[in-house]
This record gives C-alpha cells, structure tokens and sequence, in this order.
C-alpha cells in the first residue's frame, strides 16, 4: 500500500499522459478546454508527474459563450453594470519548480490589482470584480498552490512562508511595483505574511475578512466543507451541497461558478479540483504559528490597508477588525453589509463600493490610485 504525500494518486488518476494529451486535444477542439477559452500565453514546460496529473486529468470549464453569458447573468444579479465583456487571458507561468494559472483581465498601463483566492476557491471567485474594474485598473487574479489550474504540491507544502514565497516569485516574475494587494481568508493571510517583508513595493493592501485572529467555530466550519473528500455523481449534487453551507448563492450562478472548480474523474463522478489531502487536519501548533507570523507582519505593514469583513461572517468579527486595524500603521476597516466570509461571492457591489472608496482616498506622492 502506498503512503506518504502520493498516496492514493495511483488510483485517483490512472490516465497516461498520452491520453491526457489526447483529451485535451479533443476539448480544444470542441471548445471545452481549461485554458482554450481564453486567449493563453503558456510559459516553458514543466516537468510532469502523477501529482500535476492528478490536478490536470477532468478539467472542465466554460465555453467562451457560457463565461460571457454568466458574466452578464452574474452581474445583473448583483445588480452591477458592467462596462464591457472582455474575457481575460488565461496564463501559466512555471515558479520555483512549479507550475501556477493566472488570468489576466487588463487594462494594461492603468494601476495593477493582484487579487488572491480563499481556501477552496480559485480565480474565478475574483471574476465580477475584475470584470468591474478592468478599465480603472490592471487587473490580475492567481490561482495559488493546490488551487484551481495550479499544480499542487507534490510535498503537500502549504505552509504560509511557501505561499508567501511564492507570491514574491509571481510579482518578481511580472515586475510588479506600486501596486494593490486584495488577498480574501487563506490568500489574505499570504498577501499580509508576504506584506510585512515587502510592503515597501505595495500602494496599498487590503484583507478581505482575514486577520491573525479569526473565530475557531467559523474556520472549522469551513474546514469540514472544503475537507469533504467524498465524489458526487454530478454537478448538481454539488451545487446542493454548496448551498446548504451557503444558501445566500444563487442557484443557477452557483453551478456555472463551480463548473471552474471541479473535475470529473475517469470513473465518470466528480471531484474539487483543489487539493484536499492535507484538509480536515488540525493542527494547533502550526495555528499558531501562523497567529504569531501574521501578528509580526502587522507591525512591518508600512503601506495603507483597507480591512473588510463580512457583516454576516462567523471566521471574523468586528472586534477581530477593530484589533487588526488598530495594529496597522495605516489602516482603516469596513463592513460590507449582506455577505459572510465569501464577500466577494455573496455581495461583489458592495465589495466593489468599498474597494473603490478606499482607492480613491488614498494618495501616493500625489498620484491617486
């Protein structure tokens, strides 16, 4: 029996490259393929192995017509007026071994935005945000390790110094400068670690319901959702199981959206894309380590920082809010009313609302953001 990090992956993912290739040849041609949809520019290629197959094998994602047609239904539902439907250039660049997905709405020469997934999730959940914004700023969304169309860690390493690391790697890699962080829960937590070292390169940060100190109960909810490693039969068994833990979604949007975040697996049922085999687990000790480094970053945090939570979230409260804000050498925080820890899922015009009066308050050198 197989143990240690590649457990299982034997049986999770039989298929041979050659037949990956083959799949893939066939969704592009059928419009169907991951990455095909959008304009791609693919970087050098990596090394592959059972780990980045297992990422890979399944992948679905919407057509280009679907992903329009979503953005026009998701943003009517939220009652947001986009300026226009351009879809954004899916990337893959290869950082410190590894091979990471980003999309790229635009505008190029407008100020640059990197926006940063929670735990679970993955770009897309940045897309009606993006979209908003893509002709005020230059808008770039990553799918970090272990997420989305990134590959996973072959050593299950996801530990917030390796994330951190590879954030610098990414910004270093697209000579990023002057420019705004927006990390939500896990990638708020590795935009702040990554912050307190370099915040000198920021205009500004702002952490979407995320702090050193968030509520044991809410996490733990969270955990026991995104840990759930059991393959359903369909999309809709899916969709019934995210809106049990999240019943503010919309229905027909919430299918679209997850068709960005799951696989289907040879045996014809499907799974989280996202890497699951060092869910569920707690561990105390690396808690808090965490608290501490995050804690330690704070007090680095030279940029201004907007702090945003949810008004219906149970992973961070006001006080969490009041206490972080208090602790940033320049900060400021707000509540965005109708959204728990998901704000930019469950209330994006009002997240925008927020991000935008932060922007346009802040000054750097005289030049507004």
């Amino acid at each position: 029996m197989t143990s240690g990090p590649s457990a299982g992956l034997r049986d999770e993912c039989p298929v041979p490259e050659l037949m990956l290739r083959l799949r893939r040849r066939r969704r592009r041609r059928a419009g169907t393929d991951p990455v095909a949809p959008y304009r791609t520019h693919p970087s050098p290629p990596v090394k592959r192995d059972r780990q980045q197959n297992v990422a890979d094998a399944g992948l679905v994602s919407l057509s280009p017509d679907e992903f329009r047609e979503h953005l026009v239904l998701a943003s009517a539902t939220a009652g947001l007026t986009l300026p226009e439907l351009i879809l954004p250039e899916a990337h893959h660049v290869v950082l410190r071994g590894m091979r990471f997905h980003y999309l790229d709405w635009g505008t190029r020469g407008q100020p640059p935005v990197l926006f940063l997934h929670g735990g679970g999730l993955n770009v897309h959940t940045w897309d009606l945000v993006c979209a908003a914004l893509r002709l005020e700023r230059h808008c770039l969304a990553l799918d970090q390790r272990g997420h989305g169309d990134s590959e996973w860690s072959p050593e299950m390493d996801y530990a917030t110094e390796s994330h951190a690391a590879d954030l610098d790697a990414f910004v270093d890699r697209l000579g990023l400068d002057r420019f705004v962080l927006v990390g939500m829960s896990l990638g708020g937590a590795n935009a702040l670690a990554w912050a307190g070292t370099h915040s000198r390169r920021l205009a500004a940060l702002v952490l979407v319901d995320v702090g050193p100190e968030v509520r044991q109960a809410g996490t733990r909810k969270i955990a026991a959702f995104t840990s759930e490693a059991t393959p359903l039969d369909s999309v809709e068994d899916f969709v019934d199981r995210a809106l049990a833990f999240n019943p503010r979604r919309n229905a027909t949007l919430l299918r679209r959206s997850l068709l960005h975040n799951l696989r289907r697996r040879p045996d014809g049922k499907w799974m989280w894309k996202y890497d699951q085999r060092h869910r569920g687990r707690v561990d105390p000790a690396a808690y808090e380590r965490r608290r501490q480094l995050l804690w330690s970053a704070v007090a680095k945090v030279a940029c201004p920082t907007l702090v945003v939570r949810g008004a219906e979230s149970d992973v961070f409260h006001d006080e969490d809010a009041e206490r972080l804000t208090r602790a940033l050498s320049d900060g400021r925080w707000v509540k965005v009313p109708g959204a728990g820890h998901t704000v930019q899922g469950d209330n994006p015009a009002g997240l925008l609302v927020a991000l935008r009066e932060f922007l346009s308050d802040v000054n750097l050198g005289g030049r507004r953001l």
